[in-house]
């Protein structure tokens, strides 16, 4: 946000995204610096829910609050000072950086997005959403801590993997077959036939 009379200097954009697959194991090996915007949020089974009525009940109160939370927090944050919000946002940063003696470049990153996080957190609380900011930002950070962690021993075991898969599949199309298809570019496996889901 900017003050009065001045232009607006700097823009930070936060998006949410679903995804079947995980877009850290699936990017593209050129792009680096993915790991330090993006934080990734595994979920599984009842990570979300404990239950299906539960869900339904967040979605009742979803759909009674739609539209009036956000205004009264937008509301609140052009109403508070920007040195506030600079205090709040530094103290958010030092305590996760002091939780996180490993300095590296990427932890600093995602550090400062997940400071935002913490932030807003605590400003929440203000317009009567009660969500505990240090579990939120704890949780992220070990997020981000195990992208990292698993990333570092990513590249030889995508190649492993990647030559496993090659081989099987040039070991189902040297046995033959009625699901081994003949197109322009030569043979191939559809990965719907039952050899390729028994491979798999």
């Amino acid at each position: 946000r900017g003050d009065q009379g001045k232009e607006l200097q700097h823009w930070h954009t936060t998006i949410f995204l679903t995804s079947e697959r995980s877009l850290l194991d699936h990017r593209s090996k050129k792009l680096e610096g993915v790991l330090g915007r993006l934080i990734e949020i595994p979920v599984s089974e009842n990570d979300l829910f404990d239950s299906s009525s539960q869900a339904q009940e967040i979605q009742r109160f979803y759909k009674c609050c739609h539209g009036i939370a956000g205004c009264t927090f937008v509301r609140l944050l052009l109403n508070m000072p920007d040195k506030d919000m600079e205090a709040c946002y530094d103290k958010w940063r030092r305590k996760l950086e002091a939780q996180n003696p490993e300095r590296t470049p990427l932890v600093c990153r995602q550090i400062e997005q997940i400071a935002l996080v913490g932030m807003a957190a605590e400003f929440a609380a203000k317009i009567g959403l009660t969500l505990d900011a240090e579990q939120i930002t704890g949780y992220l950070l070990d997020c981000v801590m195990d992208a990292i962690a698993c990333d570092s021993g990513t590249p030889g075991s995508v190649e492993s993997a990647e030559e496993l898969v090659d081989a099987g599949i040039q070991s189902i199309l040297a046995q033959g077959g009625d699901e081994i298809y003949m197109g322009k570019k030569g043979a191939f496996l559809p990965v719907a036939s039952e050899v390729w889901k028994e491979f798999v």
